[in-house]
């Protein structure tokens, strides 16, 4: 979040052999996406699928959602949004 802070219209406007830093960003975020897509393929088709890659999903898990409901609505859950212990 830092370096994203120092970046102002200047920079991104630069480029490098025609190719403007803002499409070398963009290309970096899609190109990690084609190798874990692929990644992915190869793994289920040996038997191994990775399962959910969206982003989204995991951080739905990773803050407690389960299937959809937020953790302050899921069996168990306490008064105050937590899990009961």
């Amino acid at each position: 979040d830092a370096w994203l802070a120092t970046l102002d219209d200047a920079w991104l406007a630069r480029d490098d052999e025609g190719v403007g830093f803002d499409r070398m960003l963009q290309h970096v975020a899609n190109h990690g996406t084609q190798h874990r897509a692929e990644a992915a393929a190869l793994l289920t088709q040996a038997g191994r699928s990775p399962g959910d890659l969206d982003m989204i999903v995991w951080l739905e898990e990773r803050a407690g959602w389960k299937d959809g409901v937020p953790p302050s609505q899921q069996d168990g859950a306490d008064a105050s949004g937590g899990a009961a212990s």
